[in-house]
């Protein structure tokens, strides 16, 4: 998502409008679509048959995290809609409610969808190059037998 909105072509011109919700929060706007008094929201107890995910993606799931955001476009010189989903789907972020533009999730229940965005993405915020850690073992090595030191001179006591 920050890749998103730094992307030039929709930078500003867009926002989140709902991210995560609890199962308080999807169960209170599920009630109020039952009644009729609100907009379409998934059941929160349903569960997809695999029993992982469980009613929307807005809400956080099993494993701690929601995967679903809605986007709004701010002010009327905004980018399009259209705009706004290509952008997106570079970053393998796409709409997946049908008649709801603005819902947007990086995967569904099969699995993460593909992007383009991130195989050429060859620099860090900051501008430096993107290169792998290098792991200083020399370092690592005396800080190890420092530690193993300490705790043989001053060893832990209850």
């Amino acid at each position: 998502m920050e890749h998103l909105f730094k992307d030039s072509r929709v930078a500003g011109g867009i926002e989140v409008t709902s991210g995560c919700r609890s199962y308080a929060e999807q169960k209170r706007l599920y009630d109020k679509y039952r009644a009729g008094k609100g907009n379409l929201a998934a059941n929160p107890d349903w569960k997809r048959p695999d029993g992982y995910f469980r009613g929307s993606f807005h809400m956080e799931q099993p494993d701690g995290y929601s995967y679903a955001v809605d986007l709004g476009i701010v002010g009327k010189s905004g980018p399009s809609k259209p705009d706004v989903t290509r952008v997106a789907a570079d970053y393998g972020i796409k709409p997946t409610v049908k008649g709801e533009w603005w819902h947007f999730q990086p995967r569904d229940g099969s699995g993460w969808f593909a992007n383009r965005s991130f195989d050429d993405i060859d620099s860090n915020d900051d501008g430096t190059t993107v290169s792998e850690p290098v792991m200083d073992w020399a370092a690592l090595i005396a800080w190890h037998a420092e530690i193993g030191r300490k705790v043989g001179t001053s060893p832990l006591r209850r």
